[in-house]
C-alpha cells in the first residue's frame, strides 16, 4: 500500500517543450487543498486555487493536470473517485466514482493523454491491486488489469521514455520497496529494475519527458521523509544532491504540466517557441532542411536556436547540430539513413546561443528527419575492351548505389544525352558507332542520376 507523506517530495532530475517546464502541484496547509504550479528553476509555488479539504471525501491522493488549453484538472480522492476542476472555479465539473470499495492510491498521466489510476481492489480472496484509466474525454473510468493476488503493492506511478514504473513492494520478496517496469493488459506484470535496501516514502511521483527541466520527479526515496525538499536523482532512483527547498507546506499530489496547459498565473515569461514544420521529412544530402515556425513570441534579449537531436525525450541533452538559422545543410556528425529530430529552442541570448538556464526557456514541438544518401553508379565494360571501330557496339555495365529504380542520363563519344531506367541494382546497355566513326577508346560519362529518393548531377 501507498505510504502517503504530506512533508517531503523530491525530485529525480537529470539531462533537458512549451511552457511545460513547472509541476502542477497540490498542497495543504491543513484545511485547504492548494492548487497551482511549482516553477522549478524558482523553486517557487504559485497558488491558483484553493478548497476545502472536505470536497475529497476521503482525501486527495493525486492532482493531475489534463492536456489541452482548458486548464482541467483531475483530482483523485482516495475514496474511488476522479473529481474534474476548471481552477479557479471549486466547484468540480464532474464526479466519476470506481465500483464500490475501490480505494485509489496514485495517478499518473499517460502518453496517449488519458490517467492511468493505481488502485486496491476488494475480491473475495482478499484484495487486488490493479490499474485504472480515466479518459478525460467523455469522462470515461474503467478497469485495465490487475497483479496476480500476493505479488505487488504499488506506490505512485510515472512515465518514462514511453513506459510505465512504479515504486513497488515485491510481496514474494518480503515486501521488499522495489522500482519494476509495468506491462499493461487484463493481467498486469512487472519487472525489477531496481531493489531498495533501506525504507523509502511512497509519495506521488511524476515525470517530465523533455525540456530544460526533463526527469522524474517523486519522493525520497531515503529514510527520514521530512521538509519539503527538491532532490536530484537518476532514472533508478538513486537519491542524489538536494537542489532546492520550497516551503512547509504538505504536499498532496504532483504532475506535470502538459504541453497546451495555460502557463502559470504567476508566470511573468512572455518567451514563446511557437511551433514548427519542415519542407520535408526525407531529404537528400544536397538538399537544405528548411524550417517554418509560427506562434513564436521573443522578449528583448531572446534569440531562437534550431536542434537537430538523437533523443526525442532530451532534445537539447542530444543535440548533434544546432543552427541560428532555419536553413540546415547536411554536415557532419550527421549520418544518413538516421532519424533526427528537429525543434526550436528559444531563450536568453548569451553569446549567440541560447541560455538553457533561462527559466523563461521555451522549445516547440519535435519533427522527425532523414537524410538519405545520393545514388552513385560505377560504369564498366563488359570484356574489358574499350577500342571501338565504325558500326561495333559494346555492352556497358551500370553498377548503383542507392535504392531502385534508377534513371541514368549520360553521354558517349559520340553524343547525347541519352536516359534509360534500370530496375534493380545492376543493369547493361549497349553504346554502338557509328558506320563513319573514327576508330578509339569509348567515352561513356553519366551526367545525372536518379533513384527512387535523390538526384546526382
Amino acid at each position: 500500500m501507498k505510504l502517503k507523506t504530506f512533508t517531503t517530495f523530491c525530485v529525480l532530475a537529470y539531462g533537458v517543450m512549451g511552457f511545460a517546464q513547472d509541476l502542477y502541484v497540490g498542497t495543504t496547509d491543513g484545511n485547504n487543498i492548494f492548487f497551482g504550479q511549482v516553477n522549478l528553476s524558482t523553486c517557487t509555488f504559485c497558488s491558483e486555487m484553493q478548497v476545502p479539504l472536505t470536497v475529497f471525501p476521503t482525501g486527495v491522493v493525486s492532482l493531475i493536470a489534463l492536456p489541452g488549453p482548458g486548464g482541467l484538472v483531475a483530482g483523485i480522492d482516495g475514496g474511488g473517485a476522479v473529481l474534474v476542476f476548471d481552477p479557479p472555479n471549486t466547484v468540480p465539473l464532474a464526479t466519476i466514482n470506481a465500483p464500490s470499495n475501490v480505494i485509489f492510491q496514485g495517478a499518473e498521466l499517460a502518453p496517449d493523454g488519458t490517467v492511468l489510476i493505481t488502485a486496491i481492489e476488494p475480491v473475495a480472496s482478499g484484495i487486488e491491486i490493479c490499474i485504472y484509466r480515466f479518459n478525460p474525454v467523455g469522462n470515461a473510468l474503467s478497469e485495465v488489469g490487475c497483479f496476480p493476488m500476493n505479488t505487488w503493492t504499488l506506490g505512485d506511478i510515472y512515465f518514462w521514455n514511453g513506459q510505465l514504473y512504479a515504486f513497488a513492494f515485491d510481496l514474494q520478496n518480503g515486501g521488499e520497496p522495489t522500482l519494476i517496469n509495468i506491462t499493461l493488459g487484463p493481467v498486469l506484470s512487472a519487472s525489477v529494475v531496481q531493489v531498495f535496501p533501506s525504507f523509502f516514502c511512497g509519495g506521488n511521483t511524476t515525470s517530465i519527458a523533455s525540456g530544460p527541466n526533463a526527469g522524474i520527479y517523486g519522493t525520497n526515496l531515503a529514510s527520514g521523509c521530512s521538509g519539503v525538499t527538491i532532490v536530484e536523482s537518476d532514472p533508478n532512483g538513486n537519491p542524489g544532491g538536494t537542489s532546492c527547498s520550497l516551503s512547509t507546506l504538505g504536499i498532496l499530489g504532483i504532475s506535470a504540466v502538459p504541453p497546451g496547459f495555460p502557463s502559470s498565473s504567476c508566470n511573468s515569461c512572455t518567451t514563446n517557441a511557437g511551433t514548427i514544420t519542415t519542407n520535408a521529412n526525407s531529404l537528400c544530402t544536397n538538399a537544405l532542411l528548411q524550417i517554418t515556425q509560427t506562434g513564436s513570441t521573443l522578449d528583448a534579449n531572446d534569440i531562437t536556436q534550431y536542434l537537430v537531436s538523437t533523443n526525442l525525450s532530451n532534445l537539447s541533452g542530444s543535440a548533434v547540430l544546432t543552427s541560428n538559422s532555419p536553413s540546415i545543410a547536411f554536415a557532419s556528425p550527421l549520418v544518413v539513413n538516421t532519424t533526427y529530430y528537429v525543434s526550436a529552442f528559444t531563450g536568453n541570448n548569451v553569446s549567440n546561443s541560447v541560455d538553457f538556464d533561462d527559466p523563461c526557456l521555451d522549445s516547440t514541438n519535435a519533427v522527425a528527419v532523414i537524410w538519405r544518401p545520393l545514388p552513385s553508379v560505377v560504369l564498366s565494360v563488359v570484356g574489358g575492351n574499350s577500342n571501338l571501330c565504325a558500326g561495333q557496339c559494346r555492352t556497358i555495365t551500370a553498377s548503383f548505389t542507392g535504392t531502385s529504380p534508377f534513371t541514368l542520363t549520360y553521354n558517349t563519344s559520340f553524343g547525347g544525352p541519352f536516359t534509360q531506367t534500370f530496375s534493380g541494382n545492376t543493369g547493361t546497355f549497349q553504346v554502338c558507332a557509328p558506320a563513319n566513326a573514327t576508330p578509339g577508346l569509348l567515352n561513356v560519362q553519366a551526367t545525372q542520376l536518379v533513384d527512387f529518393r535523390c538526384t546526382c548531377e
